[in-house]
């Protein structure tokens, strides 16, 4: 396996771990999960610290890594993990990511109306699934056109 491609395979997992500790993290803050009395207060506190330790050090290994290895890099290499198709796909995934926060407002919008959700909890349901959708679309890009 080329470098290049033992790095593109690298980001993407680190990309999926980054929106897991993401998810998780902010999934825990929901209010809606006080409500239902089925998953106690420790458990999803739990959840939310594993998730928050998963975001900051995948955060810090991507950063820390990609900062390390640029220095080592050359011009092909920085040329082909970053070049028109990884551009269009990281373009695709951002527009995947704004139709999905947009389309899941118009949802949660309805939520909140039958079930009386807060509009803290709307705001970050929006924010989970856009976020979510734009990188794993993004890594579903990166692996397909690989």
């Amino acid at each position: 396996m080329m470098r290049t491609e033992t790095l593109s395979t690298r980001r993407e997992r680190q990309i999926l771990a980054v929106t897991f500790g993401f998810a998780l993290w902010q999934a825990s803050m929901l209010d809606v999960l006080s409500f239902t009395g089925s998953v106690s207060s420790g458990v999803v506190t739990a959840l939310g610290l594993v998730g928050a330790v998963t975001w900051i050090a995948a955060m810090g290994w991507m950063f820390g890594l990609f900062g390390r290895l640029r220095e080592g890099f050359s011009e092909a290499e920085a040329a082909v993990l970053d070049d028109e198709l990884v551009r269009a796909n990281r373009a695709k995934s951002m527009s995947v990511g704004f139709w999905v926060m947009v389309t899941s407002s118009a949802l949660l919008l309805v939520l909140t109306e039958w079930l009386g959700v807060s509009g803290r909890d709307v705001s970050r349901m929006m924010l989970i699934a856009g976020v979510c959708s734009a990188t794993v679309t993004f890594v579903t890009l990166e692996r397909a056109d690989a």
